[in-house]
């Protein structure tokens, strides 16, 4: 069956195992999951915690505007055989910001895919979709174009497989 989760909507087949949403502005967002805490903020980036102390690290966003936040952070499994951190973040100004959601492996922290998942314009908002099945994903952005990504285990992230869909 495929996941929804109601804090990354644009994420489809994704299952949780925590998950939380987010502060406002440039508040952090925190996640407690077992004997982990994740701390995720949009300029001092992500910070897993085990027992308190840090362990692992990952860099921030660079501020682009007043809509500048992290909307949610997931863990869980993204059909790759490791557990995977699922983060939205959304960059910009309010009348113009681009919202990307980035999977990372949540024992290194290194990023295997990132996308754009949301662009706002003025009074139009455009969406995409990000669908997981075993072994890859499917990627519709929010101009409408689709590609396919098959997850590489020796170079530990998703490689584009192909393109389809409007303007290919």
């Amino acid at each position: 069956m495929l996941a929804l989760i109601a804090a990354l909507p644009w994420l489809v087949g994704f299952e949780p195992s925590a998950q939380t949403e987010h502060g406002s502005g440039y508040a952090e967002v925190e996640l407690v999951t077992g004997d982990q805490r994740i701390v995720a903020s949009f300029e001092r980036g992500i910070v897993v915690f085990d027992h308190d102390q840090p362990k692992l690290q990952a860099p921030g966003f660079t501020r682009q505007g007043s809509a500048d936040e992290i909307l949610a952070v997931a863990t869980g499994d993204a059909w790759i055989g490791t557990p995977v951190l699922a983060l939205a973040a959304t960059s910009g100004g309010h009348n113009e910001n681009t919202t990307w959601l980035t999977l990372y492996r949540l024992d290194t922290l290194a990023p295997v895919w990132s996308g754009e998942v949301e662009r706002h314009e003025d009074h139009v908002t455009r969406t995409g979709v990000v669908v997981l099945f075993p072994g890859g994903l499917v990627y519709r952005s929010p101009d409408g174009a689709m590609q396919t990504y098959r997850f590489d285990k020796d170079q530990n992230r998703y490689i584009n497989r192909g393109s389809f869909g409007p303007e290919v």
